[in-house]
């Protein structure tokens, strides 16, 4: 007796996930990374899409693929299509991240004293007030600075804001004590999400 061989068909779409950067937020860059996870073991090759839908050539599969971003700014979402080695294409699986290669800018300053005294009464102001706006929500960090560069208050951060209230320095450092007489200078910190 002989035996013929049996043909196996193979009609089973693969699955997988991926995330983008491994599932950041946000990204500054317009080249990133897709991290797969749980993809069948016959997957071979991909497509991808900016998330229109409309998929490019087929790539060769990577666990970790290096993707480029349109420059737009905002949320970018990515489209994978995943191919098998019978041609079995899967669903499409997507991810997104927030896109901002802009920097954050300060849009409003104002200082109302550039000169008090605090300890003496001499007709100079006892506090300087400072008002700020930023482009966008960011962390910022506000310190004086004394003429070596050490910080003597911190005004605040590093905290979450957009459009923080007016903060008024009273010529005191961080223990409460009055600082001495010179110059200082205001230092402002700011970094995005991203």
């Amino acid at each position: 007796a002989t035996s013929s061989p049996t043909a196996i068909q193979d009609t089973v779409a693969p699955t997988g996930a991926f995330t983008i950067n491994n599932a950041a937020a946000n990204t500054n860059s317009t080249g990133v990374t897709l991290n797969f996870s749980g993809v069948s073991s016959d997957v071979t090759q991909v497509q991808t899409a900016n998330g229109d839908s409309v998929f490019g050539t087929n790539q060769t599969y990577s666990s970790s693929y290096s993707y480029t971003l349109p420059n737009t700014q905002g949320t970018r979402t990515v489209q994978v299509k995943l191919i098998d080695g019978a041609g079995n294409i899967s669903g499409i699986i997507s991810d997104a991240i927030i896109l901002d290669s802009v920097n954050p800018v300060i849009e409003t300053y104002t200082l109302d004293n550039i000169r008090i005294s605090p300890e003496a009464s001499v007709g100079i102001k006892d506090t300087a007030s400072f008002d700020l706006a930023f482009s966008e929500a960011v962390t910022a960090d506000f310190d004086i600075l004394n003429s070596s560069g050490i910080t003597v208050k911190d005004v605040y951060g590093p905290t979450s804001v957009t459009n923080p209230q007016t903060k008024t320095w009273d010529g005191k450092d961080n223990s409460g004590a009055y600082v001495s007489g010179g110059i200082y200078t205001i230092r402002i910190v700011i970094t995005d999400p991203a």
